[in-house]
């Protein structure tokens, strides 16, 4: 056992004794203002006490670690020591652990064993390398790309940021009661995030408020781009050959040129969409369409035919210039859409700041195209 394992070891049998009211400033003394440390301790208090499926404290914490025995998980992946499960997706898992040069947490995500056919494989080693290429607050880090050897033969993994104390955009907004002014400034970084994406020629694609994580400072971060198509000559070639015929995404926040599975059809302004529709449920609380329990063919149908909702009929504050806003960002043709993250921003800007806004309410020609269409 290392050094540092004995510490948090000691601490945390200490740390029993402390009331949980006064359990957060006793380990800013006992860890002596290493952050690190005091998380590995409190999560050891956990674990003594019989909780070992939770995690963080009231304020929150990253997503709720899955309850495995130990002995089933790793000891290690690459240069890092796993400490539990945080969860498990469509493409793989995600654990929680710790690197000692230079000492901190991470998130590690590994391949899931059984799915590794050749799309999954390139999908999943893409994601690690255009996440690489992003250097920006509003995107979570990406430190080391590998392969791990599971016992069974080489699986892929990346070690990123671990966003601690972390909420979905949406759960966050209602936790912390957020008036409509705080909520369109927290959109606002997440605008900043996806256009510098797009300016290194990366898509989303799978936007949506799970993807978007507030941390404990009320930043947002934008994960799991597992789903981006790169937009330049290196990496298109390979992701479209991945996506030829398939619905990559999910429904409620896809473009309608998304839901047609066509890669030719698709580009950044899908984003923009999926980016509209997030704002529609930031501010009002629902989504545009209830797609719920319909099969997939019938729901894309909606996505591509059918007007949403109006925001205003939802939340009446909206009417107007917001409504407009987001209309125009979830327009079904992406030439009438804002056609950057960046001018979808400026616009919220111009709302808040009380001057005029670019956008103007989708013109009687244009909604008898969609009529006709």
């Amino acid at each position: 056992m290392s050094d540092f394992d004995s510490k948090v070891q000691q601490l945390a049998s200490e740390a029993m004794d402390i009331p949980e009211a006064e359990l957060d400033a006793w380990l800013v003394g006992a860890c002596g203002g290493d952050a690190v440390l005091a998380e590995d301790v409190r999560s050891e208090v956990r674990m003594l006490g019989g909780e070992g499926a939770t995690v963080e404290s009231d304020s929150g914490g990253t997503p709720p670690p899955i309850a495995v025995p130990p002995a089933r998980l790793p000891a290690t992946i690459g240069d890092f020591k796993i400490r539990r499960l945080l969860g498990v997706g469509g493409m793989g898992a995600v654990y929680e652990a710790t690197q000692d040069t230079p000492r901190r947490k991470v998130a590690v995500k590994v391949m899931k064993r059984g799915v590794a056919s050749g799309t999954a494989l390139r999908r999943f080693q893409l994601e690690s390398q255009m996440l690489a290429r992003l250097h920006h607050p509003g995107i979570a880090q990406v430190y080391e790309a590998g392969t791990w050897d599971d016992g069974t033969g080489g699986v892929p993994y990346f070690a990123m940021e671990l966003i601690v104390g972390s909420r979905p955009l949406t759960k966050y907004a209602v936790e912390k009661n957020l008036d409509t002014r705080a909520r369109i400034e927290l959109f606002e970084g997440i605008c900043d995030a996806i256009h510098h994406g797009h300016q290194k020629g990366i898509m989303h694609r799978d936007l949506k408020p799970g993807n978007i994580l507030v941390d404990r400072q009320g930043n947002p971060k934008v994960i799991d781009f597992g789903v981006a198509r790169s937009t330049d000559s290196d990496l298109a070639v390979t992701t479209q050959q991945t996506d030829v015929g398939s619905l990559v995404g999910t429904l409620q926040y896809m473009s309608p040129e998304q839901c047609e599975a066509d890669p030719d059809l698709i580009d950044t302004r899908c984003d923009i969409y999926a980016l509209g529709v997030i704002l529609y449920e930031l501010l009002s609380g629902e989504l545009p369409y209830d797609i719920r329990g319909m099969p997939i063919y019938d729901a894309a149908r909606v996505v591509r035919e059918q007007t949403p909702t109006r925001v205003s009929s939802v939340n009446p504050v909206l009417k107007g210039d917001l409504e407009t806003i987001i209309s125009k960002a979830m327009a079904k043709d992406p030439d009438y859409r804002y056609q950057s993250a960046l001018e979808l921003k400026q616009d919220l800007e111009r709302y808040l700041r009380g001057d005029p806004i670019s956008a103007r309410p989708l013109s009687l020609t244009y909604q008898l195209s969609l009529l006709v269409r």
